[in-house]
């Protein structure tokens, strides 16, 4: 597996990347979010990037409000949604990733 200087994957930057330009985060955020779309609590964060864990709630603090979500799990949902956009080359999402059941059954 390549790593860069910073112990990241290239696909770990591409990931960064895209958070950065499709949700128009700073570098540390799109990191931050990146990391925890990925599952990782704030302290292998906080390792995984070479800072504090209240960085890591600041940073977190910081997206949430950005992205106007309450929580880590829909700002990871943010995330998710984000790739599926630059995936698919579409400006935008459905307001709904998956799909509502038919209503006439």
């Amino acid at each position: 597996m390549e790593l860069h200087a910073d112990g990241h994957t290239p696909d770990d930057q591409e990931a960064v990347g895209i958070l950065r330009q499709q949700l128009q985060l700073t570098q540390r955020q799109a990191q931050v979010l990146h990391w925890i779309a990925e599952g990782k609590a704030n302290g292998e964060i906080g390792t995984i990037l070479g800072c504090s864990v209240n960085t890591v709630k600041m940073h977190l603090k910081d997206i949430n409000q950005r992205l106007g979500v309450p929580n880590r799990t829909a700002a990871a949902a943010v995330a998710y949604r984000a790739h599926i956009r630059h995936a698919n080359g579409h400006a935008a999402l459905p307001g709904r990733v998956i799909p509502a059941q038919n209503p006439s059954r």
